[in-house]
């Protein structure tokens, strides 16, 4: 009876956090969103804790045996309830694995309940764009696709089309195939023809900027590529979304530092790293610690080491796939360089 109690109050204090989240001005909106997803991993904490024998036992692994035993009482509308609000806290702190895991059982949920929306979303985000982040891409290529027909079939969500063309445009980015990521960047473009204008378009036109950018990097049209960085920070900055920026300012960099134009780039990644630790946002965090090591490789080597072994911690602590690949490519080009340094 009280472990019933906690379940239902936690639930709805959870979920009650996280709709008044939606009302707050969008200035103030991260700063809420984080608070709402402590109220979440503390009150998840808290009931699993009560309910999990081995004390021993991970919080991803409690969460996951929460979700499927949930799934076993067949209380799906409660996993698609708990899903929604434990999305964006779960990825946030970088829990890819957990996110997948518990994706699944949101996926079976949604199937069973006719839950079309939610499917959509746990099927392009949770499942497959957590499963490029790992580098599953035919995993992610196969859920995202999936994701994309349920929302033709079912409800037109076109909000979701334009994210899922985009998520497949960065899966194929990844791998260096950059006329199948053109190709769904156009469709993603289109997509946002049928989204109706307000916040959520911006967002998604500005996203949009970013990923023209990463394609144009990958040319080396580093023009190109900072017009269309330029294009997405002026939106994010109308609307004073400083949360957003954090990613346009690595880019920013990483652009700048391809140019030859080191010292703008390294304030970049400076005030990128400032704003990125304020918000505990462990991506960009790594990012611009890469891009200061980078900076500093050839005239300072024990700080680019101490920048590259800061960022490889965080790495290998959360699971962050792309970037560990990144890092270690890092640190062979700066052995290479004290290699070389020593032979002269």
């Amino acid at each position: 009876m009280i472990d019933k109690y906690y379940s239902h109050v936690g639930t709805t204090v959870t979920i009650l956090a996280f709709i008044v989240t939606g009302f707050v001005p969008e200035q103030y909106r991260s700063l809420s969103y984080s608070i709402a997803a402590m109220i979440a991993i503390a009150w998840l904490a808290f009931y699993l804790g009560r309910k999990t024998a081995a004390p021993s036992r991970s919080f991803d692994d409690s969460l996951i045996e929460f979700f499927r035993r949930l799934e076993k009482q067949q209380q799906y509308q409660e996993i698609l309830r708990l899903g929604d609000a434990l999305s964006t806290p779960v990825w946030l702190s970088l829990k890819y694995s957990t996110r997948i895991a518990v994706g699944q059982c949101i996926n079976n949920s949604a199937i069973i309940m006719k839950n079309y929306e939610a499917r959509i979303r746990v099927l392009i985000d949770d499942i497959g764009w957590t499963s490029v982040e790992l580098g599953l891409y035919e995993d992610g290529e196969n859920s995202i696709t999936r994701g994309i027909e349920v929302a033709a079939e079912r409800m037109p969500n076109h909000a979701f089309v334009s994210k899922g063309y985009r998520h497949l445009c960065g899966l194929y980015a990844r791998q260096g195939r950059t006329d199948e990521a053109q190709h769904y960047l156009k469709k993603a473009f289109d997509a946002t023809a049928n989204v109706p204008d307000g916040p959520q378009k911006n967002v998604l036109l500005s996203e949009i900027h970013f990923s023209r950018s990463s394609l144009a990097l990958i040319k080396k049209d580093y023009d190109a590529a900072l017009n269309e960085i330029r294009a997405e920070l002026a939106s994010y900055e109308r609307a004073d979304n400083r949360v957003w920026t954090l990613k346009a300012l690595a880019r920013k960099g990483e652009i700048l530092f391809h140019q030859g134009n080191r010292p703008a780039a390294k304030e970049c990644f400076i005030e990128g790293l400032a704003q990125a630790e304020s918000y505990h946002y462990n991506k960009q965090i790594v990012k611009n610690l890469i891009g200061l090591a980078n900076c500093s490789m050839d005239h300072n080597v024990v700080e680019a080491r101490t920048f590259l072994s800061r960022a490889a911690a965080i790495a290998e602590e959360v699971g962050m796939y792309h970037e560990k690949k990144i890092i270690q490519t890092a640190f062979e080009r700066l052995q290479k360089y004290i290699d070389s340094v020593k032979g002269a």
